[in-house]
C-alpha cells in the first residue's frame, strides 16, 4: 500500500491501535468487569481465605451494564453466602456436639464437605461459564 496514509508519522510513531501489545492491558483487565476479573473471583473464592477479595468485586461490579455480568457477580455473592451458612452451620453442629453426641460432630464435618464440594463445583461452573461468556443456567439458586 502505498501514499501518505501508510507511513508512519514524522515522530516515527503510528497512530494505529496495535493489537499484538497486551502488556499494558492485562493487569487492568483484573480490577474492570469482565471475563478475567470473573475467573479471578472464582479463583479466589476456591482459595477460601482471599474470598473476601472477591466478595469486594463481586460488590463493586454488581451494577454493570451487562445483564450476563450482573448475573455472575450475583452468583458469586451467592456462593460466598453459601459458604458462610453452610461451614457456619457445620461448626456450630460440631461446636454443640462435641459434649452431646458424636453423631452431631459428624454430620457436621459432612455438611461441611458437602459445602466445600458445592463451593468447588460453582467455582468451577463459573469459570467454564466466563470463558465462554455465557450465561449461568440459574444465578439465584444455591446449588449448581
Amino acid at each position: 500500500m502505498t501514499g501518505p496514509g501508510s507511513r508512519p508519522p514524522a515522530g516515527g510513531r503510528s497512530n494505529r491501535r496495535r493489537d499484538t501489545d497486551v502488556s499494558g492491558r492485562f493487569p487492568a483487565a483484573l480490577v474492570r468487569p469482565g471475563p478475567v476479573n470473573l475467573c479471578l473471583c472464582h479463583m479466589l473464592v476456591l482459595t477460601g481465605f482471599l474470598m473476601p477479595l472477591a466478595l469486594a468485586f463481586a460488590f463493586r461490579f454488581a451494577e454493570t451494564d451487562d445483564r450476563w455480568l450482573r448475573s455472575h457477580y450475583h452468583y458469586l455473592r451467592t456462593t460466598v453466602a453459601l459458604f458462610v451458612i453452610g461451614g457456619g452451620l457445620g461448626w456450630l453442629m460440631i461446636l454443640f456436639g462435641v459434649p452431646y453426641s458424636t453423631a452431631l460432630m459428624l454430620a457436621g464435618l459432612a455438611v461441611i464437605a458437602v459445602t466445600l464440594v458445592l463451593i468447588a463445583a460453582r467455582s468451577l461452573t463459573g469459570i467454564y461459564c466466563a470463558i465462554r461468556r455465557a450465561p449461568l443456567r440459574n444465578h439465584e439458586s444455591f446449588l449448581l
